[in-house]
């Protein structure tokens, strides 16, 4: 278990980092939908006090930050206020938590007794494994939450019980996935109740009641953003389905890139209880049926809350390296595995550029305070301060005839189709007739084509038959 990481194998992965996370910083993906749809809840609220989402078109029920999320919005439309609301910048406060919360499982291994070569290399794995990697950039709330919950479990560790229900209390106001928290916790309680843990501790009543105060106290945090809104507690109901863990590794997009994962995991637990490892660590199988558990208690079909289950299965896999003393080699091993996938993302999109393409959008929209401008969630980076809204927008607000904009621009891309843009448009398009303005290619994507249209009812243009 003493077992060291070469240095000149940890000096590679720093380089890869800095890499990945300065020059790559904003060329991960071209274009995601939860960027704008997170993004513009923090400036909806930060700018007009707005809690449900008025450009994706959820006006009522769990609709923005209405019932979760007022936490983010604090904390992400404060950045963005001060960063002028820039997809870049805001990526850099989600890689800031990304890496406080690496930390933090640095110091939460470092007091559940680890060794500093499995501690090191947990943390160096966090950072470089495309699940963290993503939610850094990404705009979502996974970051924060992340930190949050992690946060919470090292305040118990640390003795400070209020501290750690306050900070869970506002991990789960931010995003309900943040009572993950609170299973991180009871993984070490449990380790420790049935004598696990390297020393048994007591759990004074007066520890027990700081933390029932401090969950008091987070609750009382909680009703004061959101009392107003509680019924929309019920519209939460229609997301809660299927499983993060089986999203991950089966059904979505890329999920045959995880395979490899998955069987590496497979064989590390099979080892571990082969070996009957369970009787010189039994923390790691607890936090592995724990964080299981919480999968199936609250059921979410999103691959990417794999980032709030995955620490107890890369612990084992350190663990079991350094067991077997080829912990280096499974570094190395993960470096060829994780980098061709980096490198072949980074080449296949090198010629698109940010900067360029928000450029672009805000020099061909003419600038017309009384239209409405309809396209994909992207462009809500370069044009929200205008009457901007996504596709999808009309069959989500439900808009009907009388509501429709007297004039309006859209924008069409790749995404059209998959962001619900051709249904939506189908159902009015007859009540407009049509104008192109201009259309090119954006470079930098295969699939990737960006086109501009004119919808206004009184312009007496040529209906175009390819819209």
């Amino acid at each position: 278990m003493t077992q060291r990481i070469p240095r000149l194998l940890v000096l590679t992965v720093i380089i890869i980092l800095i890499v990945l996370y300065i020059p790559f910083h904003n060329r991960y993906r071209n274009e995601h939908i939860d960027d704008a749809w997170s993004f513009s809840w923090a400036y909806g609220y930060w700018t007009e006090g707005d809690v449900y989402d008025s450009v994706f078109g959820y006006l009522d029920g769990d609709g923005g930050t209405s019932i979760f999320g007022r936490t983010y919005a604090f904390i992400y439309g404060a950045w963005g206020s001060a960063t002028s609301w820039s997809r870049p910048a805001g990526y850099v406060l989600s890689t800031l938590f990304l890496f406080g919360a690496a930390a933090l499982w640095r110091k939460n291994l470092l007091i559940l007794g680890y060794s500093s070569p499995i501690i090191l290399s947990f943390v160096l794995i966090m950072l470089l494994m495309e699940a963290y990697y993503g939610m850094a950039h990404r705009l979502r709330s996974d970051a924060l939450v992340l930190f949050l919950s992690t946060l919470s479990l090292t305040l118990y560790l640390c003795k400070r019980p209020f501290f750690s229900a306050i900070s869970l209390c506002v991990a789960v106001e931010t995003h309900p996935y943040g009572m993950v928290g609170l299973f991180y916790i009871l993984s070490v309680v449990l380790s420790e109740l049935i004598g696990t843990a390297k020393q048994n501790r007591r759990y004074p009543p007066a520890d027990v009641f700081r933390f029932l105060l401090g969950g008091l106290l987070g609750f009382g945090y909680y009703m004061a953003l959101h009392y107003k809104w509680l019924e929309g507690l019920s519209d939460t109901l229609n997301r809660i389905g299927g499983n993060s863990i089986f999203k991950y590794f089966f059904d979505h997009s890329y999920s045959w890139r995880h395979w490899p994962e998955l069987v590496v995991i497979a064989v590390g637990v099979s080892v571990f209880i082969i070996r009957r490892e369970y009787r010189n660590d039994k923390f790691i199988p607890i936090f592995i049926c724990m964080m299981l558990l919480f999968s199936i208690l609250l059921p979410r079909a999103n691959h990417q809350y794999i980032v709030f289950l995955y620490p107890p299965f890369i612990l084992l896999l350190l663990y079991m390296s350094a067991r077997l003393n080829f912990l280096p080699v499974f570094m190395a091993g993960f470096l060829l595995f994780q980098i061709p996938q980096y490198a072949w993302l980074f080449w296949n999109q090198r010629d698109f550029s940010w900067p360029n393409y928000v450029e672009r959008l805000r020099k061909i929209i003419p600038e017309d305070k009384d239209a409405m401008i309809y396209g994909p969630s992207s462009a809500w980076f370069a044009l929200y301060k205008y009457n901007y809204v996504a596709y999808g927008y009309f069959q989500r607000a439900e808009v009907d005839e009388a509501q429709l904009p007297e004039k309006m621009y859209v924008i069409r891309n790749c995404n059209m189709q998959k962001e619900g843009g051709v249904v939506d448009l189908q159902n009015i398009e007859q009540y407009y007739k049509k104008q192109r303005i201009e259309e090119w290619f954006e470079p930098g994507h295969f699939k990737y084509h960006v086109s501009y249209w004119k919808l206004d009812r009184s312009l007496n243009g040529i209906d175009d038959n390819n819209f």
